[in-house]
């Protein structure tokens, strides 16, 4: 199972603008649109996404949905309505540039980080959460939360809250969503660059008062 990944060392990217191959994180989609056939798709995913077609991740073909926000580029979300034995190979690859950090289902979540320290050894760690993988496969819904950055960087943290907390600004998240009605997602974001200009603009808000 894919439990193992929390095990490998990775790297942090060294494009901290970079959120997904040639999109960077607040280029305009004027800007999207000169490196990509990026088209209006609100019709399907709602105000501001934008898509492209035949995206290429691991050899794997996605819809790419673009998110913008006030006219910049905040996520990318690759998706695809099934899913087939190709798909083993996309969260074994992501283990290059990041660290699973939590894993979800219908019925809650595991903490991988809290979880590992818990555990009396790896054998004890990989059976909790291959116990909780098989459970989450049955109910249909399985989601993988992963965070960019080294092993002793992100396993130093507390629990998988904290990590978020401590993530710098140039590292991304990537969630995995695995659903039997939805097919596959993939969510690239920069959740603290994210929180620090909602900051910003609650505070800009604040003293206007």
């Amino acid at each position: 199972m894919f439990a193992a990944l929390g095990w490998i060392c990775t790297t942090a990217s060294a494009y901290p603008d970079q959120i997904f191959k040639q999109f960077s994180y607040d280029e305009t989609l004027e800007e999207s649109k000169k490196k990509a056939k990026v088209y209006s798709c609100e019709g399907d995913y709602g105000p501001g996404m934008h898509c492209v077609d035949d995206v290429s991740l691991f050899d794997v073909k996605f819809v790419g949905i673009l998110s913008y926000e006030d006219g910049k580029l905040k996520k990318v979300v690759l998706g695809k309505d099934e899913f087939d034995s190709s798909f083993a190979k996309v969260i074994p690859a992501l283990s290059n540039t990041f660290q699973l950090i939590s894993i979800s289902s219908k019925n809650g979540d595991i903490d991988l980080i809290s979880l590992r320290r818990e555990s009396s050894d790896k054998n004890d760690y990989l059976s909790k959460v291959s116990s909780f993988e098989r459970a989450a496969h049955v109910s249909g819904h399985i989601q993988y939360m992963f965070i960019e950055g080294s092993k002793d960087d992100v396993y130093r943290t507390k629990n998988a809250t904290d990590a978020i907390v401590r993530l710098p600004a140039s590292s991304r998240t990537v969630t995995v969503i695995f659903d039997d009605q939805e097919g596959v997602a993939l969510s690239f974001e920069f959740p603290k660059r994210y929180i620090i200009e909602m900051n910003k603009l609650k505070s800009s808000d604040a003293e206007k008062f």
